[in-house]
């Protein structure tokens, strides 16, 4: 054993290199080993980060521009840089889009309106209640003279002037006889000057209709008269009035589409619209559009007072309609098919106004007076009945409407007014029965 160790002593070095080369194969398996693991795992790691960017470069998106026409496009596309940048310049376009949209029909269905006495909406002072609403009286009375006037419009030959006209005729023709009355004229005498006074009478109805645009008096308009205006402007009263306000505008609507309809036209004598007989609204603010009839957007006869159609009143109990107070212009407006085929209803973002009108209007030309309606002010019809006219009929009361076939038209419309700026003019009373939110210390 000594000799060995003696051995292993002199050739320490031999020693040493002969146990490296033993250890060396067992050390180099083990430490190849835990190499491997760690290559293996960083090239998982590395597969899976490529994975992950192959997914962001691969993102599925779906661009929806809401417009008629457009169809939704669907792609796997990279989401980077370039991709973002032009993605915003489209949202950009988009946005100002919208606000020319939404500007363009501000424009269209504001019309630079204001109400017609300013001191009276939304919010009287204390000391004038009493002495406004027959300063609205007569500010409205005179608008809706003004609307007569600014459309053309007016009336057939009083009874007064027609009586004047034929006693003019008839003394002419009994001085051209030299007779002094009519008992001395012969039966020829006597039928010539019943032909002569209905050729007078004819003839000046017929100077009448070439001087005007339509037949359209203040009694077509259903004008409030003063006895309806309450006595001070408060309460419930500031409430009627200002639907009274509120008719005039879609009544104005209503007239000047028409005006424009026969502006193309010398006179009543050729032109569509012969005759407004009535423009009634029917129904009442917070109603929610809907009218006293049965809900399939028809004809509505209620309103009347005392046998006549009045300007209305609104009714604080009448939340039928009534909107929630909350509003998002982003999310659709729901619709209600089981009224009117629009669907529409007064909601947060518009009230709905609904209208009876009756025309006399040329039996050919009436797609004419449909279409002019209909471009005007986001005005739909929604329902029509059409009766045939009897000329000589007409011709009794005075209303000379030329040669050609004639109709009456009874339509029901449908009228959209948008809150953006007609809450500016409500009155607190009014705001509390559509349900919008009225400002702190604004009542009272």
């Amino acid at each position: 054993m000594s000799g060995v160790l003696n051995w292993v002593k002199t050739n320490i070095y031999t020693v040493f290199a002969v146990a490296a080369m033993i250890a060396a194969p067992v050390g180099m398996w083990i430490l190849s080993g835990n190499m491997n693991e760690a290559v293996r795992q960083e090239v998982e790691d590395r597969a899976k980060k490529i994975s992950e960017m192959s997914r962001f470069e691969k993102t599925q998106v779906s661009i929806h521009y809401p417009v008629p026409g457009n169809v939704p496009v669907d792609a796997s596309i990279a989401v980077n840089r370039r991709f973002l940048d032009r993605y915003q310049e489209v949202v950009d376009v988009i946005r100002k889009d919208t606000d020319r949209v939404r500007q363009e029909v501000m424009r269209i269905n504001h019309k630079d309106r204001a109400v017609l006495v300013a001191q009276l909406f939304p919010r009287p002072p204390a000391q004038l209640r009493e002495i406004l609403p027959q300063n609205m009286y007569r500010a409205l009375h005179a608008a809706y003279e003004q609307l007569l006037a600014d459309v053309g419009a007016g009336g057939p030959p009083t009874a007064d002037e027609i009586l004047k006209k034929l006693q003019r005729t008839r003394a002419r023709y009994l001085d051209d006889l030299h007779k002094r009355s009519t008992n001395t004229l012969t039966a020829d005498e006597q039928a010539g000057l019943t032909e002569q006074l209905t050729n007078t009478r004819l003839s000046h109805y017929a100077d009448k209709a070439k001087k005007l645009k339509m037949y359209a008096t203040l009694d077509a308009l259903n004008v409030p008269t003063s006895s309806e205006f309450p006595d001070r402007a408060e309460g419930e009263g500031m409430s009627r009035m200002f639907d009274w306000q509120w008719r005039l505008w879609v009544k104005q609507d209503i007239l000047r589409a028409l005006a424009q309809c026969n502006e193309p036209y010398n006179s009543i004598v050729d032109a569509p619209v012969k005759r407004v007989v009535d423009v009634f609204v029917t129904d009442e603010p917070g109603s929610g559009g809907r009218a006293a009839a049965a809900p399939t957007g028809g004809f509505n006869t209620g309103g009347r007072k005392s046998g006549r159609r009045t300007g209305g009143s609104s009714s604080r109990g009448a939340e039928t309609g009534a909107a929630p107070t909350s509003v998002d212009p982003s999310r659709e407006v729901p619709l209600d098919f089981g009224y009117s085929f629009t669907g529409r209803t007064t909601n947060p973002l518009f009230d709905v106004r609904r209208v009876e009108v009756v025309l006399i209007v040329d039996s050919e030309m009436m797609p004419e007076v449909f279409d002019a309606l209909a471009r005007y002010n986001f005005m739909t019809i929604l329902n029509a009945r059409v009766e045939p006219v009897d000329l000589f009929v007409a011709i009794r009361d005075g209303h000379f409407y030329g040669g050609k076939p004639v109709s009456k038209v009874t339509l029901a419309l449908e009228t959209v007014w948008f809150r953006a700026w007609t809450t500016e003019f409500m009155p607190p009373e009014l705001k509390e029965t559509l349900g919008i939110p009225v400002e702190a210390g604004s009542t009272g």
